[in-house]
Formats: structure tokens, C-alpha cells, sequence
């Protein structure tokens, strides 16, 4: 029984790199599972831009798919549809048009929500090639419950929820003692969609309001452009020794990043169903600080290990880190109850154990 696996892997370093890079390694005895790479992008500030590179990849990630039926029989596909940006989205029709034809059963992957959105924009000659490429799958996962309903355009023959999961890192509960000053921590691709203007603003009343702290920012800038924008806010509002941009930093030294933070702090509202970044952060006992967007409440509930705050709202932000900050018995608790969440809900191995179950379901089962 052959499976083909069609998956990023890091770099870049995101999240549903990572968490397809747990796909590929895991052990199936059941079966042939071979990978092909999907990776267009290097870095996380190319992802969702146009290259010829990406052509060429395009085609050989194409290629390769056709080598492998040439072997023989393919069983099943698994597959990744991208986000709701158009460059990926015309790259997911272009592929699928040519390698659905060449397996008995394809599993789509939604890792990035918001697709719907972007179905509602097609012309109707868009959505003639889209249904032909993606329409009605064997079967589609998605991380939540509460997500299903976004993909209900693809017509899958069967929608099964499984939620992101990571390896226990910290093995333990981490107690931290009180200190002055406190220490922020927001980690992944800095944006204006992943709230990087809010967080500035939301320093800036910090500031002004005379509290102590430190934000450590764990990221690449979207654009050079960005970038400088940002340096010029941080420079203007005079926030030098409040807030470090520290760079894309993975490995042992990310999570001496988690484990030196107080509080996690996640004030996106892009496209993501799943952040990875609050997993690691109830997985490091951090008490957490998020918007009120699409799939975080059900990740964080709030009062309970962590504090929801409305989109683009800097003052409620600062409003619930100032709480956390004065309270150290609120954010212990916050930090217990999000690691007993993550222990039971987003654990690697729950994760690759229910993945593998809906594949191996889905390709025993007859249409």
C-alpha cells in the first residue's frame, strides 16, 4: 500500500511547516509512505509572493508525483490546500489538476483557515477550474470542530477535526518566581495582520502607564519595509528596552525564550486556524494573553488558562497583561491549567495517532 505524503518541511519555520515535518517523520509499518517536498518558500517573508523559482518547484513537485505512479499504484495522497491568498490557491489548482487523476484517494489538510473568504471571491471560470482540482476530496481534516464549516465549498466525502499537537520540551510544569521587571514573549512572522502595530501600541501604554516590562519579539519582518516602519514607531515612542525584535530564533534557544517568559502574548488576526506559538506556550506553562479570533477560543478559554481580548484593541491588551502582571497567583494558575490542557488535547503523539487513524480509515474504506 503506497501513500504519498505531500508536505512542507522547515524551513521556513512556521507552523504548518513543523507540524507537516512531524507528519513526515512519523513511522507507519502499515504502509509505503514517501514524502515530496512541498516547500516554495525558504523563508517565511516569500511565502504567498510569486517566483519562477516556485515554477520550477511547482513542476518538479509535479514530476515527481507522476514518477511514483509510474512505480505502480497510489493508494491515497495526503495534501495541504494553502491559505486564502491567491498565488498558492492558483498553485494548488495547477497541481491537483494534474495528480488526482494518478491515486485512488486524496486527504486534504487545512492547516490555514479562511479559505472560504476567498472561494466567495472567484469568477466563474475560477471556480470551475477550483472544483475540478479541489472539489469533493475522499476526505479533508481540519484542526477544529468549529472549522468545518469553512470548507464546506469542497464537498469532501468525509470532514474529520484534528487539532494541531507538539512534543513535551519542557517535560514539566515551570513555576516561575515574581521579578521586576516581568518578561513578554510574542513568537512568529512579524506582520501587520499577527498584530505587530497593536503590540507597539499596546507597549506604548505599558509604558506610559509606568509598568514594568520586557517584550521579547521571536520573528522574521513580513517585508524590509516593515521593518523599517517599526523601528521608526519604536524609536518614536521612545520604547528602547521595552520591546527587542530578536529574530527568527528556533531550537534550544527558542525555548530558553518560553522558559525566561511570564506571559505569552498572541494578538494576531490573520489567517491561521491553529497557532502552534500558544501550544508551545501552555506547553511551557505561560499564561496567555490572545485575541478573541477565529479558532483561539478554542485553545484558550478565557478566565480559565489565559485572558481574550477583542481584535486590534491595544488598550484591552494592555488592560489584561497589567492584570497579569500585578497577579502572579492569577498567572500561576493560568500556566497550570494551560499545561493540563496542552497534556490533554495537543500532545505530538495525540495528534500523529488520530492523523494516522483518519489515513488509514480513509484508505481501507471503499468510495
Amino acid at each position: 500500500m503506497k501513500i504519498l505524503i505531500l508536505a512542507q518541511t522547515p524551513p521556513p519555520y512556521h507552523g504548518q511547516a513543523i507540524m507537516q515535518k512531524y507528519l513526515v517523520d512519523a513511522k507507519w509499518d502499515w504502509c509505503e509512505k514517501k514524502h515530496i517536498r512541498l516547500n516554495y518558500s525558504e523563508k517565511i517573508s516569500d511565502v504567498g509572493k510569486f517566483g519562477f523559482s516556485k515554477v520550477i518547484t511547482l513542476l518538479t513537485v509535479i514530476l515527481k508525483v507522476l514518477k511514483e505512479r509510474l512505480k505502480g499504484k497510489i493508494d491515497l495522497i495526503y495534501y495541504p490546500p494553502a491559505g486564502p491568498n491567491r498565488i498558492p490557491f492558483y498553485r494548488d489548482i495547477i497541481t491537483l489538476l494534474f495528480i488526482r487523476r494518478t491515486t485512488n484517494k486524496i486527504v486534504f489538510h487545512f492547516h490555514a483557515g479562511g479559505i472560504n473568504k476567498l472561494i466567495e471571491k472567484l469568477n466563474p471560470v475560477e471556480k470551475i477550474f477550483a472544483s475540478l482540482s479541489l472539489g469533493k476530496p475522499d476526505a479533508s481534516i481540519v484542526l477544529l470542530e468549529s472549522l468545518k464549516d469553512e470548507i464546506k465549498w469542497f464537498q469532501s466525502r468525509s470532514v474529520f477535526a484534528v487539532p494541531n499537537g507538539i512534543p513535551d520540551i519542557s517535560k514539566k510544569y515551570i513555576e516561575r518566581k515574581n521579578q521586576n521587571p516581568l518578561k513578554l514573549l510574542t513568537v512568529g512572522l512579524i506582520s501587520k495582520e499577527k498584530g505587530i502595530y497593536d503590540i507597539i501600541a499596546t507597549a506604548n501604554i505599558l509604558k506610559n502607564k509606568k509598568i514594568n516590562f520586557e517584550w521579547n519579539i521571536l520573528g522574521e519582518f513580513a517585508t524590509k519595509g516593515l521593518k523599517e516602519e517599526c523601528e521608526k514607531l519604536f524609536a518614536e515612542q521612545n520604547l528602547t528596552g521595552k520591546i527587542k525584535f530578536d529574530g527568527e530564533i528556533t531550537g534550544e534557544k527558542k525555548w530558553e525564550f518560553y522558559t525566561a517568559a511570564h506571559i505569552f502574548v498572541f494578538l494576531s488576526y490573520t489567517s491561521e486556524a491553529l497557532p502552534v506559538s500558544i501550544l508551545e506556550a501552555m506547553m511551557f506553562s505561560l499564561p496567555v494573553v490572545a485575541t478573541d479570533w477565529r479558532s483561539v477560543p478554542g485553545i484558550i478559554s478565557d478566565g480559565v488558562n489565559g485572558l481574550l481580548v477583542p481584535v486590534r484593541n491595544p488598550v484591552k491588551a494592555a488592560e489584561k497583561i497589567e492584570l497579569l502582571i500585578n497577579n502572579p497567583e492569577i498567572r500561576n494558575t493560568f500556566g497550570k491549567e494551560g499545561r493540563k490542557t496542552y497534556l490533554e488535547k495537543f500532545t505530538l503523539e495525540k495528534h500523529l495517532a488520530k492523523i494516522e487513524g483518519v489515513i488509514k480509515q480513509i484508505v481501507r474504506n471503499g468510495r
